[in-house]
C-alpha cells in the first residue's frame, strides 16, 4: 500500500519540478533577461531577427490577450519594409535600449520590426 501512495507522491513532485522549471527558464529568457535584448543579440553577434526572437515570449499573457495577438495577426517579422511596429503610431520603443518595445493595443513584448493589422502611420 505503501508504494501506491509513494509512487503518486513521487509523481506529483515531480510534476511540481516540472512546472517550475516551465515557469522560471522562459521568464529568466524573456526579453530583458540575462543576455537578452540588444546587449545579448550584440554579444552573440545576432541581429535584429534575433532580437525579436527575444520578443515572442508570451506566456504572462491571458488567453484573451494572446487571442487578440492572433486576431490582429501580429508578427514579429513585417511582410512590408514599410509597414514596422518601430514606425507606428501605437508602439513604444522599449525604455534603456532594450529590444521589446510595447503596443497600446496588444499586451506583451512587441519587436521593433514586427507587424499587425492594426498598424498606423505614425502623424507627421
Amino acid at each position: 500500500m505503501n508504494t501506491e501512495k509513494d509512487s503518486r507522491r513521487g509523481f506529483l513532485l515531480k510534476l511540481g519540478a516540472v512546472a517550475a522549471s516551465v515557469t522560471i527558464v522562459p521568464a529568466m529568457a524573456g526579453c530583458g533577461g540575462d543576455k537578452g535584448g540588444e546587449a545579448g543579440a550584440a554579444a552573440s553577434g545576432g541581429s535584429q531577427a534575433k532580437a525579436a526572437m527575444d520578443c515572442s515570449d508570451v506566456s504572462g499573457l491571458s488567453d484573451a490577450d494572446k487571442n487578440l495577438r492572433q486576431t490582429l495577426q501580429y508578427v514579429e517579422t513585417s511582410p512590408d519594409p514599410a509597414k514596422l511596429c518601430s514606425n507606428c503610431q501605437f508602439y513604444t520603443p522599449a525604455e534603456g535600449g532594450g529590444a521589446c518595445g510595447a503596443c497600446t493595443i496588444l499586451k506583451g513584448p512587441i519587436a521593433p520590426g514586427g507587424y499587425c493589422t492594426s498598424w498606423a502611420a505614425k502623424p507627421a
